[in-house]
């Protein structure tokens, strides 16, 4: 089995602002580290957006991940990035949030990865006069708020990619069931201001912050059967197993290869895992990472 450490490394892709558009102010461009850093309304990065990221299909191939507060990337996040980028090839990959990543993965990440850029942007505290909870939450708005501007693939940081998804580009909207009673938001393709997000957005004028996923995963579902125009639903090819079916991810071996996705639930699980004993890890969710890191789910030989 090959070591990941022999991959090839790459140059960080650079927007030039200049050349996009001559008359674009750029003092707020700026580079962080060997990332390059957008004001969340910068005009500079529409322009990009807009004339290399939309083809045909109604979801442009890009990829968003909300990153609010300040935090280490991890293994499992890692994977995540790594699954997206050599799965999807999108055209950039776009991390929203407040501060980047940081660590030794995020850092290893971006010799592997040549096109993310940083957005910039504060975690949302309140929607329609109402104080946002928790850090979730405030996540739930801002992927929603990152959806309708240009449209695109918002991912989860334990959403692991694991087969294109040019087949549901062709959708205004697409999400999955992780039970038959809600629409899971981990993995969201939408078209630019989708009608569907507009409604789901407004639909947080009831919110409350004692109630978890109601707006997150049941408001969705609801707006989908009183709009099924809007919207195509997947019947849990994001995420199965689902949280009710934990043992299967984390004990046992899921046959995932009809998903486009797969959610690991990583905040429920105990373990920490690297690049070196996954290979040996008879799981799902050691199948899955052998799958990103290498192309190949099998087990390795000791």
């Amino acid at each position: 089995m090959p070591d990941i450490t022999n991959m090839s490394e790459h140059v960080q892709a650079h927007i030039n602002c200049q050349i996009i558009k001559p008359n674009i102010e750029i003092m707020n461009v700026k580079r962080m580290a060997t990332v390059q850093v957008f004001p969340e309304n910068s005009e500079c990065l529409q322009t990009f957006v807009m004339e290399n990221c939309h083809d045909e299909e109604a979801v442009p191939n890009l990829v968003y991940y909300i990153w609010f507060s300040k935090r280490e990337m991890n293994f499992y996040h890692f994977l995540s990035f790594l699954s997206a980028s050599r799965v999807l090839k999108p055209c950039l990959i776009l991390v929203h949030g407040d501060r980047p990543p940081f660590g030794t993965y995020w850092e290893y990440l971006l010799t592997l990865v040549p096109n993310i850029m940083h957005v910039q942007r504060s975690p949302p505290e309140a929607v329609f006069g109402k104080p946002l909870g928790n850090i979730e939450h405030k996540a739930d708005i801002g992927r929603i708020q990152a959806l309708q501007r240009f449209g695109g693939i918002y991912i989860d940081t334990d959403e692991i990619i694991l087969r294109s998804l040019d087949p549901l580009r062709k959708y205004l909207v697409t999400l999955s069931r992780a039970v038959d009673w809600n629409l899971s938001n981990g993995l969201i393709l939408a078209e630019r201001n989708a009608t569907f997000l507009k409604i789901w957005y407004s639909g947080y004028k009831t919110y409350n912050k004692s109630q978890w996923g109601y707006h997150s995963t049941i408001v969705p579902y609801l707006i989908s059967k009183k709009y099924p125009d809007l919207i195509h639903v997947e019947n849990k090819t994001f995420v199965r197993p689902s949280w009710q079916d934990l043992p299967l991810l984390f004990e046992k071996n899921f046959d995932w290869s009809e998903n486009y996705g797969i959610h690991l639930y990583t905040r429920l699980y105990k373990f920490t895992h690297d690049f070196n004993d996954i290979k040996y890890l008879n799981t799902t969710i050691g199948s899955v990472a052998r799958h990103v890191l290498y192309g190949s789910k099998e087990l390795c030989e000791k």
